[in-house]
């Protein structure tokens, strides 16, 4: 796996985040951050992975995962590579997207996995956005109070492990 070893979770859950290159906005605008989601979508058809949780900020993604270290690797290169070649394209220029490859961190107790998902759903809240962290539509937390949704990104099994 590129970017050197990673501490594998007993659980095989992981907090995975990056940031776009030199800080800058990466989802300037909501059609970007619909776009992304959208290859969350079409990468969850083909990789076996667990969404728990997920939150895009403007410069940023957070997502909470469960799978096998190295299928979350494929998944995270195939939606990083998907989103960076539609953004290259739709802003006219060449180069990474993404400052690097995508960090992680393992999940080895309940503890840590409900502060990640907390965490990771008062991520508007706490950088300042002026929008509710309820109906934040970039943020899974609508999915959890709304499980009947179509196009659910955030796993059946998450219901489960939360409820």
């Amino acid at each position: 796996m590129s970017g050197g070893s990673r501490i594998e979770s007993q659980f095989q859950i992981y907090h995975i985040f990056n940031r776009g290159i030199d800080q800058r906005p990466i989802f300037e605008d909501p059609q970007s951050k619909y776009f992304f989601l959208k290859c969350i979508r079409k990468s969850l058809s083909i990789y076996t992975v667990d969404i728990y949780a997920y939150c895009l900020m403007d410069n940023h993604f957070h997502i909470l995962i469960h799978g096998e270290l190295s299928e979350i690797a494929q998944f995270m290169r195939d939606i990083e590579g998907r989103f960076g070649i539609a953004y290259n394209s739709h802003q006219n220029r060449l180069g990474r997207v993404f400052q690097s490859v995508y960090k992680s961190r393992a999940v080895n107790s309940k503890r840590y996995l409900l502060g990640v998902l907390r965490y990771i759903h008062k991520n508007p809240e706490n950088a300042g956005m002026n929008v509710s962290i309820y109906s934040y539509p970039f943020a899974s937390l609508h999915e959890y109070l709304n499980p009947q949704s179509k196009n659910l990104i955030i796993s059946k099994n998450a219901f489960e492990l939360f409820s």
